[in-house]
């Protein structure tokens, strides 16, 4: 995990939001679409929905939607493989309206925000305990009613339904009735040690 707080920046951004606008010359015909993504740091790529056959070798990702204070990355683009990955699981378990949806994986060759540039090899995606990340799953979704008041008391907002999909060093992403939202630790979790504590700490003044 990068130290560079530049870079941290852009990873918490990337983190924080669910669905881009890709721009690209498909065919020769400069198009947007919108599209919803997660994360895969295990392959160090981005994961999201293309209702385009065959799709684009490369675009432009604005995150989280085409504006003056987007993250920008240019990427390339190929299809999901294989379509039934883990990967492809995570992703239709975030966005459980895409069922459908035709999946590409992005590789980030370089990033944009706010005039700080990065490159993607600057930009890793993977941290440390991502093999022991599952473990802090099974812990918060362990009593789903106890974790969805201590989120809603978090998060300032009702949580009903809470599950959690993913964790990684800047927050936890759950996913409840009203949609995806995402729980950001008070500080960057960069241990196993840190990230279950943080867990924890969140769980421990729950109502039983």
């Amino acid at each position: 995990m990068s130290h560079d707080p530049q870079v941290r920046a852009l990873l918490r951004h990337l983190r924080s939001h669910f669905t881009l606008t890709l721009r690209s010359d498909h065919g020769g015909d400069p198009r947007a679409f919108d599209a919803p993504y997660i994360l895969d740091p295990a392959s160090n790529r981005i994961v999201l929905s293309l209702a385009l056959h065959p799709h684009p070798s490369e675009g432009v990702l604005f995150i989280p939607d085409d504006r003056w204070d987007a993250l920008e990355l240019l990427v390339e683009l190929a299809p999901l493989s294989p379509p039934d990955s883990p990967a492809s699981d995570r992703f239709r378990a975030a966005h459980t309206g895409a069922a459908r949806a035709r999946l590409c994986s992005a590789r980030v060759l370089s990033a944009k925000l706010r005039g700080v540039v990065a490159s993607g090899d600057d930009l890793p995606l993977t941290f440390s305990w991502l093999d022991r990340e599952p473990e802090l799953r099974r812990l918060l979704n362990a009593d789903r009613a106890r974790l969805a008041l201590r989120a809603s008391d978090a998060l300032v907002a009702p949580a009903p339904e809470c599950l959690t999909l993913s964790l990684d060093p800047d927050g936890i992403l759950f996913r409840t009735r009203t949609g995806l939202t995402r729980l950001a630790f008070p500080s960057p979790c960069d241990t196993f040690d840190a990230a279950d504590a943080a867990v924890r700490a969140l769980l421990q003044d729950a109502p039983a």
